[in-house]
């Protein structure tokens, strides 16, 4: 075929005579004396390079339409168009995606790669899946009525992200009649040997090279149907290795290679209530004094199984999952559809709350499952229920999650430092924190070791050390987990920025909600977390998914790098709610969420905006004529007062918040000596202040407010 190349640094166009030799196209070099291709073009990638004279550039010509002869539609999990690979006369294949202009794009560059007839492969109730080499195949059987599948441009081209797809999954692996199709086939079966439920390999069909050419061929659907129903059990080969190489002498016995390798002090830590590793989730729970691990495989492992993979340094304490749960997981039955668990949860908060808006009872119910989602993601949000008063509910909200969220602790009032770490590593447990007046941001508080720890613990694999006051050794102790936190003042403006403010309203007389019976409620919190339980197990290999894409995720623009952050866990389990319920209400809900949260977020950013203000209004000193010569001003607290409120700054009352606000810029009161007088007050030093206002340009409106000079305040009365 014709095909017209690019030099990288050029604006020539030359046009070779290429030909197909599998993943890629060779022609002759125009560009240096080739007697052998040597020009490799890659028509998916859109790029060549020439292996003799190593130059390199771009593929410039488009298929046109009379050229196509099929087209298969890759899609994602809800079954919107992701791109298109497209089936060329002469059995050449090419990628494109909508330019949302009514065009294509012939090059895929960062868009997600996914399994072909996606959003079949994960919904398919009977859970069996074949995977074929190409479209064509997995059209053919699934024109039949089976599910197939097939990943994107051909053999050898299988990623790990769609092993994900196929957990749990009855797979049955048909190779092409040739070398290359039958290596492509075996790697597969590997990669999924531990993964699916079971893998079964067909090697070749009784004739035909493939399933396709099979039925073109003599082939029927009832002799079909035999071949298929008849697929041997794939066995992982053993591999010819180093184990019976004696290298070392042990204390007893000499050790095998293969031996001290298994021996060796490599096995991974892990939480032991619950974590995510290698596309697994496990969780831990207690059954009387004994301590077993369910996997989202269906296995259940013991604490000797466990420790031959991992170490831990406790068992689980509070994880407690009903046997009749394990079963029906263990034997892939139906538990509870998943919009009875969404709606039942649901249901409890807008029962017995008042809220500001109508997103935040979805967000909460979201929050609470993706709590036994927690190890999945890389960071998680915490909580903040606040409002303008008291009475307004917040201890009913904290109620909820506390029975509801993964092994969530009862409402806490200044928890101490031990208590947080030891909830965390042994039971992962969900913190619910009131009355977290301490941790605001203005407060003289004692609690900074408690705060660091709030700092870290939204992103996984935080750590925090400490010493052991037993042993006077340092530990390092990990502290991330869901985090709520309820009171009337803000949080620190750390802590604040890592969490989702839930403002909530005070009940008028007029309104009507139940009220919270928790004794009563008792055996609805329990059949909720179980369901709960069964859905993590079904369903956390497609929301790790879901989140590996996280910038396909209906995440608002407008929301700062951060909130997307602590966003994205919340939509990666929404998607998944979605699809599973057909309907689209807890997405859309949590797209109004982002777009309240943006709005509060940047009121906020406003807030810290004085901050900047200020520093504006003291550069604005230093230019004063008696103190343009000046490297440092001493400033103490009254003087503050009235220079910010001069400057426009009303909210500063008093001179303790005046002196607040001077701390936050990086000065401090104390005693200094100035023209051999002894004054007390904040050095403010102006190459400091040059350099915050260099880091900190404002608009003009922004300091709007008055001349800092000449404005006549009206005392307090």
């Amino acid at each position: 075929m014709k095909i017209k190349l690019k030099l990288k640094g050029s604006n020539d166009v030359v046009e070779v005579e290429a030909e197909n030799k599998g993943k890629e196209h060779f022609a002759i070099c125009p560009w240096h004396k080739d007697s052998k291709p040597s020009l490799a073009i890659n028509l998916n990638k859109g790029v060549f390079y020439c292996h003799g004279c190593r130059v390199s550039g771009i593929v410039v010509n488009e298929p046109t339409e009379d050229g196509i002869e099929d087209i298969y539609e890759y899609k994602d999990i809800n079954g919107d168009l992701l791109y298109q690979v497209v089936r060329l006369k002469g059995k050449d294949f090419r990628a494109r995606k909508t330019d949302n202009k009514g065009g294509w794009v012939w090059k895929l560059e960062n868009t997600k790669k996914v399994l072909y007839n996606l959003p079949e492969v994960v919904k398919n109730e009977n859970r069996r899946v074949f995977i074929v080499e190409g479209e064509k195949d997995a059209n053919t059987l699934n024109k039949l009525g089976y599910t197939a599948t097939c990943n994107p441009f051909g053999a050898g081209k299988w990623l790990d992200e769609y092993d994900g797809y196929l957990i749990g999954k009855d797979v049955i692996v048909i190779a092409d009649n040739d070398k290359e199709g039958l290596k492509h086939a075996e790697d597969i079966c590997n990669r999924l040997l531990h993964k699916a439920n079971t893998v079964k390999l067909i090697i070749k069909m009784p004739f035909g090279k493939d399933v396709t050419e099979y039925l073109e061929s003599k082939g029927t659907r009832e002799t079909l149907d035999e071949v298929l129903s008849n697929a041997p059990l794939f066995e992982e080969k053993e591999e010819k290795g180093i184990k019976d190489v004696k290298i070392i002498k042990g204390e007893n016995k000499d050790l095998s290679a293969d031996e001290i390798l298994s021996n060796a002090d490599s096995r991974i830590e892990i939480n032991p209530a619950i974590d995510y590793i290698d596309n697994v989730l496990y969780i831990g729970a207690r059954f009387n004094k004994e301590v077993l691990w369910v996997t989202s495989e269906r296995k259940i492992l013991s604490k000797a199984d466990m420790a031959k993979t991992f170490t831990m340094n406790s068992v689980p304490l509070k994880t407690k999952i009903q046997t009749n749960t394990i079963r029906a997981f263990k034997n892939k039955k139906d538990f509870v559809p998943v919009d009875e668990l969404y709606d039942g949860i649901l249901n409890i908060f807008q029962s017995h709350v008042i809220f500001k808006y109508s997103w935040q009872p979805h967000l909460l119910t979201t929050y609470t499952i993706a709590t036994y989602l927690h190890p999945v993601f890389f960071y998680f949000p915490y909580l903040h229920a606040t409002s303008m008063t008291k009475r307004c509910a917040k201890s009913i909200v904290e109620k909820i999650l506390s029975r509801l969220c993964f092994n969530a602790t009862q409402v806490l009032v200044n928890p101490t430092e031990a208590t947080i770490y030891r909830e965390i590593n042994a039971n992962s447990s969900t913190f619910i924190i009131d009355e977290v007046e301490s941790l605001g941001e203005w407060d003289k508080d004692s609690s900074q070791a408690i705060k660091s720890i709030f700092n870290a613990g939204f992103e996984k694999g935080a750590i925090i050390p400490r010493v052991n006051t037993d042993t006077f050794t340092n530990e390092y102790l990990g502290v991330y987990g869901p985090k709520v936190f309820a009171g009337l003042k803000d949080l620190s403006s750390t802590i604040s920025d890592r969490a989702i403010k839930i403002e909530l309203l005070r009940k008028k007389g007029s309104e009507k909600v139940k009220r919270l019976d928790v004794r009563k409620m008792d055996s609805d919190f329990a059949r909720l977390r179980e369901w709960m339980y069964w859905f993590v197990l079904n369903y956390a290999h497609l929301i790790a998914i879901s989140y590996e894409y996280g910038e396909t995720l209906s995440i608002i623009k407008e929301l700062d790098d951060r909130a997307k952050d602590i966003m994205e866990p919340l939509f990666a389990t929404a998607i998944i709610i979605d699809y599973f319920t057909n309907r689209t209400t807890t997405t859309e809900n949590l797209i109004d969420a982002s777009k309240s949260i943006s709005k509060t977020r940047g009121e906020t950013d406003t807030t810290y905006d004085y901050i900047i203000k200020a520093v504006h209004i003291l550069a604005d000193k230093f230019k004063e004529d008696q103190n343009a010569n000046k490297e440092k001003l001493i400033i103490n607290g009254f003087d503050a007062q009235v220079l910010f409120q001069n400057g426009g700054m009303d909210w500063i009352v008093d001179n303790r918040k005046a002196a607040n606000l001077l701390k936050k810029m990086g000065f401090y009161n104390g005693t200094h000596r100035v023209e051999g007088k002894v004054v007390r007050g904040f050095k403010v030093e102006k190459a400091k202040i040059q350099d915050l206002v260099d880091r900190y340009p404002v608009d003009v409106s922004v300091v709007e407010g008055g001349d800092v000079t000449g404005v006549t305040i009206e005392k307090d009365k």
